[in-house]
């Protein structure tokens, strides 16, 4: 994971918008100027800050996402189940940042 210069990188919201069977989350815009995508990582099992990012194949992406992309509703959502999100920005030189962890439980 390479670390940034940016002072403004993707940060996941904590207040999440959690229905039955969905999940709505949002995060804020990479400062990257070189920005291509953003990776949407996805656990059920609890994850270590050091182990859940996009280049690890125990986490592969579950959503690659446009660059203009900032919000994203996670239908494939059980009740009564917890999730782990994090969103990665993927510059055109390969640099890869990760932001915070997101738990979610959805009732």
């Amino acid at each position: 994971i390479a670390e940034s210069n940016f002072t403004n990188e993707v940060q996941l919201s904590p207040n999440p918008e959690i229905e039955k069977g969905r999940v709505g989350i949002n995060w804020t815009e990479s400062s990257s100027p070189n920005l291509t995508s953003y990776k949407l990582l996805r656990s059920t099992s609890e994850p270590s800050n050091s182990e859940f990012y996009y280049s690890n194949p125990s986490y592969p992406a579950y959503k690659t996402l446009d660059k203009s992309t900032l919000v994203y509703q996670d239908t494939q959502v059980a009740g009564g189940s917890t999730y782990y999100y994090r969103v990665c920005s993927v510059a055109s030189n390969n640099e890869i940042w990760c932001g915070n962890i997101l738990t979610v439980i959805v009732p």
